[in-house]
């Protein structure tokens, strides 16, 4: 089981690849220095519609930092080459940016055609970010995961199959 700190930024006035490119030419190589990255994926959104979920905004970017242990994410959080890295919007092409980042820990499930890998190398991916809190949350995480990892584990020629869930986490 690893862990996984996203930054998802939000805003306005750019397209997403123009932010992305922007974003990795200030950006992207530092956060390969970090202590403990095995991976560092940058994802732009493409049009899609969804009938079972309200259509909106989606976000700019979502930038996914993969390390083994939440504990690894922390160190490298706290590392002197995180603070190389800008979590601001300054230089890049957009108006109204917001920033939202945590650390989720992750758990890899099998597909009908895959086993579980807690590497994603997929050339697409598809995020379902549910907005904290619920409820009941672990009541909801238990029945989340119990259920929806075989139904979409059913799903045709799905290469990867991992949820990303909470967990406690210090921002250092």
């Amino acid at each position: 089981m690893g862990a996984d700190y996203f930054i998802m930024f939000k805003g306005t006035g750019v397209e997403p690849v123009a932010f992305r490119d922007a974003y990795k030419r200030r950006n992207a190589a530092a956060w390969w220095s970090l202590p403990g990255v095995r991976q560092v994926l940058l994802h732009t959104p493409l049009p899609s519609h969804d009938p079972f979920l309200a259509d909106k905004e989606p976000p700019l970017m979502l930038l996914q930092a993969s390390f083994d242990t939440v504990a690894a994410a922390e160190a490298a959080m706290a590392a002197p080459a995180r603070r190389q890295i800008a979590d601001d919007f300054a230089g890049l092409p957009v108006r109204e940016g917001r920033i939202q980042h945590e650390v989720l820990r992750t758990e890899a499930y099998p597909t009908a055609t895959a086993k579980p890998v807690d590497r994603v190398a997929a050339a697409v991916s598809y995020f379902v970010h549910y907005t904290r809190p619920a409820e009941d949350e672990a009541t909801f995480l238990a029945y989340y995961c119990s259920h929806h990892p075989p139904i979409l584990g059913e799903f045709p020629e799905l290469r990867a199959l991992v949820l990303y869930l909470p967990t406690p986490w210090q921002d250092r």
